[in-house]
């Protein structure tokens, strides 16, 4: 019987990173009229009430791409006395690395990986892009160390006289979380990703009530890459078409609620690891399979190489009789190599018909060299949740080891298997060695 393969697909392949901390900002946002003096004379920041010029609409939209937000904040103003210039300030509230039990400030490695945490920055009246600058709020001496620490974006907007006038924030901003890496497992703790928008500072201006208020959250990319929701606030919106959207009219400002979202992307996160850290097909320096199903049309259609490839639409099968169980593949690795996870795509996957139609491992044995056996049940998954873009949700894990310990030989025996709805041949799509290779 034979199974159905495709042309190889393309892989990734990085050095394996070190272990650190991750911590990212938090975002507050939502601008407010300042007083001037108290910036200049402490760095404080001291919101004012503008009473005359009327905050009379406010259009927030905001794309979440993975770690990142992209924020555009539009202001309809009206000013009904004569023309004025009033200094803004807009903040951005960064997680205190110091608030947390043993956490160390954010690694240089990261910050250089990262880079800065708030960019493109830009600041608009009716087009016109303003001179901003940004300044600390200091740090009470003697106060235990805060959740977050506060920068402000600065600018003198200018108003004119008994005219409406638009004013536009934009940004781009990394969302809060807090990552582990640990020396006992390849894959970090992901934590929660989390964006917040504070709507009361604009309270300031006017009666501290908007008409009319509009927000808009894109969540489309991060819904394709697997990503989900787990809160939501403030209540009283829509989804559709990968938005959240709030349609809020006659607004008091002081008792509206953050908008704020979180959410789990460890799908996507766990996609990326694997792309960049598997084990490239050139350290392995011998791989060689119990059996192998032959098709004499095209030979070498199912050998051992098509779980290194990167192409789902091709498949390791065994060749044994019966449902394969105690066939095995073992590969060998150059000096210097450090297999940490081992990852299986399991059945054929090159379709839902191939998937269902040919066999499929449901208990195997991983023998590293040097350590113990590790054996693991394989959940029998639904081919409609294969996801091409973030395959770690379809990917079973049999190894976790620890890092930086050479792995001359890896075994891989197949203990028992579930047979196709057309062929018992059992076959697996994708090996994934998961590590470091040292230079």
């Amino acid at each position: 019987m034979t199974a159905h393969s495709d042309a190889p697909g393309r892989r990734r392949f990085h050095t394996w990173p070190i272990y650190l901390l991750f911590i990212s900002p938090a975002v507050f946002a939502n601008g407010t009229p300042i007083a001037r003096s108290d910036v200049a004379a402490t760095g404080n920041i001291i919101p004012v009430r503008q009473e005359n010029i009327r905050l009379q609409q406010e259009t927030l939209q905001v794309i979440v791409d993975g770690d990142w937000a992209t924020v555009r904040v539009e202001y309809q103003f009206f000013n009904p006395q004569s023309a004025t210039t009033i200094p803004y300030g807009f903040p951005v509230d960064y997680q205190n690395p110091e608030w947390c039990n043993d956490c160390d400030d954010v690694s240089d490695e990261e910050r250089a990986r990262v880079g800065e945490l708030v960019r493109d920055v830009h600041i608009e009246v009716d087009g016109e892009q303003m001179t901003t600058r940004e300044i600390a709020e200091p740090v009470a001496k003697g106060v235990p160390p805060q959740p977050f620490r506060r920068i402000w974006i600065l600018a003198d907007l200018p108003f004119p006289e008994k005219e409406r006038c638009r004013v536009t924030v934009s940004y781009r901003v990394r969302n809060m979380l807090n990552d582990w890496a640990w020396s006992t497992s390849f894959k970090p703790a992901y934590s929660k990703r989390k964006f917040r928008y504070v709507l009361s500072p604009s309270a300031h201006w006017g009666d501290g009530r908007v008409p009319r208020l509009d927000m808009d959250i894109d969540i489309a990319k991060l819904t394709r890459f697997g990503g989900k929701l787990t809160a939501i606030a403030p209540a009283g919106y829509s989804q559709q078409d990968g938005h959240l959207r709030w349609q809020l009219r006659d607004v008091d400002l002081n008792d509206l609620q953050d908008l704020s979202i979180e959410y789990d992307d460890e799908v996507r996160l766990v996609s990326e690891l694997v792309a960049d850290h598997r084990i490239p097909a050139t350290a392995i320096t011998r791989a060689r399979a119990s059996s192998t199903l032959a098709d004499v049309t095209e030979p070498g259609r199912h050998d051992i190489a098509k779980v290194l490839d990167g192409d789902l639409a091709s498949a390791w099968c065994e060749g044994a009789a019966g449902d394969g169980a105690g066939q095995s593949l073992t590969f060998e690795f150059q000096p210097g190599v450090s297999v940490e996870g081992i990852g299986i795509l399991n059945g054929y996957a090159k379709s839902g018909a191939v998937y269902l139609g040919n066999g499929r491992v449901t208990k195997m044995t991983a023998k590293v060299a040097g350590q113990q056996p590790v054996s693991a049940s394989l959940p029998d998954r639904d081919f409609g949740q294969l996801n091409p873009q973030t395959l770690a949700a379809f990917i079973d894990w049999i190894v976790d080891a620890p890092p930086y310990q050479d792995t001359p030989t890896v075994t891989l025996t197949l203990d028992a298997a579930r047979a196709g709805s057309k062929h018992s041949d059992t076959c697996i799509s994708e090996i994934y060695f998961i590590g470091g290779v040292a230079p």
